[in-house]
């Protein structure tokens, strides 16, 4: 992983973390005891639940920032469901390369628009479920 990609991992976790979404969000270690997989390193990993005032209709939202592909992007998956049960509903590649070619200057404000993609998916995704 390269730093660029993960200061933008970072920083798209702490804004979701502050999203007002109770979104709780922590590093995955692929190399951890017991861990599978998926991504082939570590990543942000983190989730929503949302349910009915009567504590029913249960929902939850499964978020995924992860290095890749290559060394210039991160990934970001939102899926909402368990197991065989979810259905997709954010998968973006976002751009964390040097904005000039010296690649002296920050791209900052990445994790910002990672925040806004998935808190703008779930927000929308509640609205059809609830309203």
């Amino acid at each position: 992983m390269r730093l660029r990609q993960a200061h933008a991992i970072l920083e798209a976790a702490t804004a979701l973390e502050a999203s007002g979404l109770d979104i709780q969000m922590y590093p995955f270690d692929h190399d951890g005891p017991g861990n599978r997989n998926t991504y082939g390193q570590d990543y942000m990993t983190g989730s929503a639940e949302f349910a009915d005032a009567n504590g029913r209709n249960a929902r939850l939202y499964n978020i995924n920032i992860a290095p890749g592909p290559g060394d210039s992007k991160i990934s970001v998956a939102v899926d909402s469901g368990l197991g065989s049960e979810t259905t997709p509903l954010v998968a973006e590649v976002f751009d964390v390369s040097a904005p000039d070619p010296s690649g002296e200057s920050f791209r900052g404000l990445i994790g910002a628009r990672v925040a806004e993609v998935v808190g703008e998916a779930i927000r929308q995704r509640e609205g059809r479920v609830t309203g």
